[in-house]
């Protein structure tokens, strides 16, 4: 049976079946950014591999070929399930315990790297009245060991996460003493006895919410 060229409607199959393995890499790669480097390098590889066969020339037949071992679509697809196992194990599954310094008042940067965004708040960018302050609010809570409960993903690819210090939900405090604004529905009421009591950065003259700051 004759071999395909580039150009044969049957060379075309072939880079689509290529390509289609590795669709769960790239998954990957959107869905759990910090899997970036491992998802996007069984992506590109699988790829690579497929389209260098391609350009070369070098078909596999597709009825009675007498090497399948190199077969680009089970190699890619092979890679592919690589980049999936091996991104799994960047992260711990469900909650871990971890030590973590503050970034700003509702981010986290833990010791291997990874960044923590806090669940249910909104805390005054480092630039703008009250950053620092929100900063070393959250420095306070966050001195030792964290529980961390990932929720979802931010698109900068921060785990937002709920963060418990012993018993204390970090969040929580963090709208208690006026520190942050709460997103979350449950910790509104603790935001509206922050103000009345003008706590924190309700003691400023007229606080400006974080993302009408960074709007600006």
């Amino acid at each position: 049976m004759a071999r395909p060229g580039a150009g044969h409607p049957l060379g075309k199959v072939l880079i689509i079946a290529c390509t289609a393995p590795a669709v769960p890499a790239v998954l990957i790669a959107q869905s759990w950014p910090d899997r970036l480097a491992i998802a996007g390098l069984g992506a590109a590889l699988a790829l690579l591999w497929c389209h260098g066969l391609i350009l070369r020339r070098r078909w596999i037949v597709i009825a009675g070929g007498d090497k399948p071992a190199t077969d680009p679509v089970i190699i890619s697809g092979l890679i592919s399930l690589y980049a999936l196992w091996g991104g799994s194990l960047s992260e711990p599954a469900g909650s871990y315990t971890a030590s973590a310094r503050a970034l700003d008042g509702d981010t986290l940067a833990l010791a291997d790297g990874r960044r923590v965004r806090l669940w249910g708040i909104d805390a005054p960018e480092l630039s703008q009245p009250y950053g620092i302050a929100a900063r070393e609010c959250l420095a306070s809570l966050a001195r030792g060991p964290i529980t961390i409960s990932p929720t979802s993903r931010d698109v900068y690819g921060r785990a937002i996460a709920r963060v418990m210090a012993g018993d204390v939900d970090v969040s929580r405090a963090l709208v208690a003493r006026g520190c942050a604004w709460a997103t979350a529905a449950e910790y509104a009421p603790l935001q509206a006895r922050a103000a009345a009591e003008r706590i924190g950065l309700w003691a400023l003259p007229a606080p400006v919410p974080p993302w009408v700051w960074r709007s600006r």
